[in-house]
């Protein structure tokens, strides 16, 4: 009789099985494999590699689900991680939030470190790319919590709702011309070298900043038309009007000061010369022997920069050509109403500016990469440019 080693029935000699429970009631010897010939051992792809890697890093990196925690809502975890910390400090992982909050913080400083170098656009993207998994993670941890299943397309819809929030911002914030901010971009060379053809600007438009600018603020404005005719000689008759629609310039003076530009070409206020954060554009371009006073309630802004908006005097024939004040000037032109044009007011109407009203207030140049810079009150010059005839006190 043979025994069945599992069940201790006896089965009779010819069963190579259990009756009962169908074990092998005799075991068979297994070959040593000494006649099997010698092979390499087989090569594990590189993909393999790469997912067990991804798969140990990803159990390193896993936080275990807090325990005892409320009903979470899970879109509401993804807005709130776009505030640092917030997302997981709400799905209850403090630590995680410490540390998201930290790499926030470093984040934010790597960007603003490298805002004025071309390496920028590479950080501000990885930066991005980093808020986006913040979102991620405060969706899906949220829903693991609540026993959820997360799909990819759940992100995906979160993703596309972040950026439909940014395009909106971007298209109600310049809301019919006139809204929160302007983006512009500068379609002449008429400002270089300081702002040149090309540049992306933001701009704080008047509904923002309720102030008349501080002198060295770079503005966004109107300037009111100004004249330039020639009394006698071959220029005779040959009389402009300058009409220059939308410019940017340096506030040089405020309400009750007086600016002027000398016989040598040296811009004052007050009879002293402007340090070179209150000077113009283009401080080489203002004609000599030109004074004006600064009404009250309004900023002095010596408009200085090339033109190409003109046009014959009384008429509305476009010329083309591109005209500065003392261009004018060295043409042997008299110039009249200048002293208007460097006039500017805050807008009596908001959203629709007339000549010599201020639109905004000109913050930073955002593009190119390598022309990035804050204005703030610093003006365009750090140091007076070449040619310039620099006053002494």
């Amino acid at each position: 009789m043979k025994k069945c080693p599992s069940c201790g029935f006896n089965n009779s000699e010819s069963r190579d099985r259990c009756l009962k429970c169908s074990t092998l009631l005799s075991t068979q010897p297994v070959p040593d494999g000494s006649h099997i010939a010698d092979r390499p051992d087989a090569q594990t792809p590189l993909m393999v590699h790469v997912r067990r890697a991804m798969y140990w890093l990803g159990r390193k990196l896993a936080t275990q689900l807090p325990t005892g925690v409320p009903h979470r809502f899970p879109w509401f975890a993804a807005w709130l991680s776009l505030i640092p910390g917030c997302g997981q400090l709400y799905n209850r992982q403090k630590p995680k939030a410490v540390i998201f909050a930290f790499i926030y913080a470093a984040m934010i400083y790597l960007v603003a470190k490298t805002f004025f170098i071309p390496a920028s656009d590479a950080v501000c993207l990885l930066f991005v790319f980093w808020i986006l998994y913040a979102m991620a993670d405060g969706f899906v941890i949220a829903a693991r919590i609540n026993g959820d299943r997360w799909r990819l397309r759940h992100l995906v819809a979160v993703w596309f709702a972040f950026m439909f929030m940014v395009g909106a911002v971007l298209i109600l914030g310049q809301a019919a011309g006139h809204g929160l901010f302007y983006l512009t971009t500068v379609r002449a060379d008429t400002l270089a070298p300081q702002i040149r053809k090309g540049d992306k600007l933001f701009i704080w438009s008047t509904l923002v900043y309720r102030r008349l600018p501080p002198p060295g603020s770079v503005i966004y404005y109107n300037p009111a038309r100004y004249y330039q005719y020639a009394p006698s000689g071959n220029l005779a008759g040959d009389d402009w009007v300058v009409n220059e629609q939308t410019s940017f310039e340096v506030v040089t003076a405020s309400a009750g000061q007086t600016v002027e530009c000398d016989a040598s070409g040296v811009i004052r206020v007050d009879g002293k010369p402007v340090p070179p954060n209150l000077l113009p554009v283009n401080p080489n371009g203002m004609p000599h022997e030109w004074k004006m006073m600064v009404p009250d309630k309004a900023i002095g802004a010596a408009m200085s920069h090339g033109v190409v908006d003109t046009g014959l005097l009384g008429g509305a024939i476009l010329a083309g050509t591109a005209k500065s004040p003392r261009a004018g000037q060295a043409e042997g032109r008299r110039i009249a109403d200048l002293d208007n044009a460097c006039v500017v007011r805050r807008p009596a109407k908001w959203g629709m500016e007339l000549d010599g009203e201020l639109i905004g207030v000109a913050v930073f140049c955002y593009y190119p990469p390598e022309r990035r810079r804050w204005f703030g009150t610093k003006g365009l010059w750090l140091s007076p440019p070449p040619n310039y005839p620099e006053g002494r006190p």
